[in-house]
């Protein structure tokens, strides 16, 4: 089985369909049919932090990349200090990592004070920036 086109064996994602099966009504969680909302109702919290962890890898890696082009020559120049590059690179770089720290921050802030209704703007904005910063290249 394929899973984002690339072939997922030897472990792979199985696809299981239940036909004809009774779920006695005490077992039901929120009622027929509702079992996505109940999961998203417990997902919310934990995927913050999985966008959380995407933030500390890209800064991770920024801070790796800034160590190897201060040691980095050409032609006997360092690429930052000597040759005059990448300054803007460097900044927007750096300004995108901070930016989606502060609103990771801010929409925990929110979920913490005033609950995942009213926060769910801010849940939106995590669930964009921080996937998008993270896998630019620049």
């Amino acid at each position: 089985m394929t899973v984002f086109g690339s072939d997922d064996a030897p472990h792979g994602h199985a696809h299981m369909k239940f036909t004809d099966v009774r779920v006695p009504k005490d077992n039901l969680l929120l009622g027929e049919g509702r079992g996505f909302e109940n999961f998203s109702g417990k997902i919310g919290p934990r995927k913050n932090s999985s966008l959380y962890e995407n933030y500390r890898v890209r800064r991770e890696g920024a801070r790796i990349t800034l160590q190897e082009i201060n040691f980095k020559n050409c032609f006997w120049k360092t690429f930052v200090g000597k040759l005059g590059g990448n300054y803007d690179v460097i900044a927007d770089c750096r300004t995108e990592i901070e930016m989606c720290r502060l609103l990771t921050f801010k929409a925990a802030y929110m979920m913490d004070t005033v609950g995942n209704k009213i926060a769910r703007s801010e849940i939106a904005q995590i669930k964009v920036a921080v996937p998008n910063m993270a896998f630019k290249s620049y």
